[in-house]
């Protein structure tokens, strides 16, 4: 559904996504750990293709759900390091 959501031609509906992932994955780790067992692999990859777009106005958000997901535990840390999401 989120990526569905990314996708959509309306821009301010996906900056919109992210902010709410960032709100939600600013909590506890069972809150991140809540949001990553949908697919965190492929949140993750999105997020980073993301950051590589160009889209300056989804940069912001992106970079607070990579930072907000390093923070968790250390297999969320790795799956960001090993998908490049630190470059």
């Amino acid at each position: 559904m989120i990526e569905h959501l990314l996708r959509t031609p309306i821009p301010s509906l996906a900056e919109d996504v992210l902010w709410a992932i960032g709100y939600i994955t600013d909590g506890a780790n069972e809150d991140i750990d809540f949001v990553m067992t949908f697919q965190g692999q492929e949140l993750v990859n999105k997020l980073i293709q993301i950051c590589m777009s160009g889209r300056t106005d989804l940069e912001t958000p992106v970079t607070r759900i990579l930072g907000n997901l390093v923070t968790s535990t250390d297999e969320t840390t790795d799956l960001v390091i090993k998908s490049n999401g630190l470059k």
